[in-house]
């Protein structure tokens, strides 16, 4: 037997489309809070913080991870910062439900801790989930002086949660400086080694979401 060819050319639309079944969510912001100045003031703070601490070694090979309490804090600027990355998760979530509860109230709250990675050249972050809570983000403060030559330099990682699935693959972010990414907690994810000069800061947090329907 002979297969058929098909041939499509770029702007083809087929009038019915797949449904998108169980798809995972991955939010990506800028935030406009992230001028130059307001970005180098969180890399003063987090780079006192890791002259103070000595860290943690969870899933960071190399580099500096702080304890995950980084938002419990009187400092201005990162009081400035929670909120924003609050505001976002209230947002993933009203995503989710919107269809179903479109007028309703979303209250976030930081769950699972929040903390600060600092790379510097070779360190990496292997594998891991966040169990436990429903979204995790990640903040990125400074992403260094990376080298163009590496492939995937610094790059954060997300594998494909659906176990046999035979077109699966990897979700490959680059990491841009002001930049904050929203995904599911339960997604699998690593950060690539940062091969270059300087530092990559990145902030990490978990949250939780309550969602109350109005009247």
């Amino acid at each position: 037997m002979q297969f058929p060819k098909f041939v499509y050319r770029r702007g083809a639309a087929p009038t019915d489309r797949p449904e998108p079944l169980f798809t995972t969510p991955l939010l990506s912001r800028r935030l406009g809070i992230a001028t130059p100045e307001f970005l180098a003031r969180v890399k003063a703070y987090v780079l006192d913080l890791e002259s103070r601490d000595t860290g943690m070694k969870l899933s960071n090979f190399g580099g500096w991870h702080s304890t995950g309490d980084l938002f419990d804090t009187r400092d201005e600027t990162m009081r400035r910062l929670a909120a924003e990355l609050l505001a976002l998760a209230a947002e993933m979530s009203y995503f989710q439900i919107c269809d179903s509860y479109p007028d309703c109230v979303v209250e976030p709250a930081f769950f699972g801790g929040s903390w600060a990675n600092v790379s510097r050249d070779g360190d990496f972050n292997k594998p891991h989930v966040h169990p436990g809570v429903v979204w995790s983000g990640v903040f990125y403060v400074d992403v260094g002086d990376r080298d163009p030559e590496r492939r995937d330099n610094g790059c954060i990682e997300f594998m494909d949660p659906r176990p046999g699935n035979l077109h699966g693959g990897k979700r490959v972010v680059p990491p841009e400086a002001g930049q904050a990414l929203l995904f599911p907690a339960w997604l699998c994810h690593y950060v690539n080694p940062f091969f270059g000069r300087g530092e990559r800061i990145s902030i990490a947090f978990n949250t939780t979401a309550k969602v109350s329907p109005l009247a």
